[in-house]
């Protein structure tokens, strides 16, 4: 009987082991390919005048993309990121785009109170590659894309995150 419980209990360490060893596997994958999506997207410059109207620049400004399909506690941070820096801005220095999401519903619970576009074709995901949403995409002065954020949660935005995507004084 102790032979068999001894048994069973090494199985059971041997599987948990191998499912934990997938797991970092997996999250490993998913960051290289974060990492792989940031640097092909860093210099790209993309129109968003069929979304957004031609009167809206995105020289130095944010634009925030996001589906309704994507994670709560991630559109929850990005959204949490955009207002901060905003805040800072003491302006609307950012613009959201949705694809596919209720955006009244989103603005009653996010509590935000600039207008989100609708990118019912997602134009804007086409021309950058289909990249995983939400994210957060920072313009130079010459309108490309210089710095990619990918939001997961909301502990993971820190004060040197903020600053580097508000705007300079």
């Amino acid at each position: 009987m102790r032979l068999f419980t001894f048994v069973i209990l090494l199985v059971l360490v041997s599987c948990q082991n191998r499912d934990q060893k997938k797991e970092e596997g997996a999250a490993a994958l998913v960051d290289e390919n974060l990492q792989f999506q940031e640097k092909t997207l860093r210099g790209k410059k993309i129109n968003v005048a069929s979304v957004v109207g031609d009167s809206i620049d995105l020289s130095k400004r944010l634009l925030l993309v996001y589906s309704g399909y994507d994670c709560g506690s991630c559109v929850n941070a990005a959204f949490y990121l955009v207002k901060k820096v905003d805040s800072l801005a003491k302006s609307n220095h950012s613009v959201i785009v949705e694809i596919q999401s209720d955006k009244g519903r989103d603005q009653l619970r996010y509590k935000y109170q600039q207008y989100i576009y609708s990118d019912n074709d997602d134009l804007i995901r086409k021309q950058l590659k289909f990249i995983k949403t939400p994210a957060i995409l920072s313009f130079d002065e010459s309108g490309k894309i210089d710095e990619v954020y990918f939001p997961q949660d909301v502990q993971s935005i820190n004060e040197s995150l903020i600053q580097k995507f508000a705007p300079p004084n």
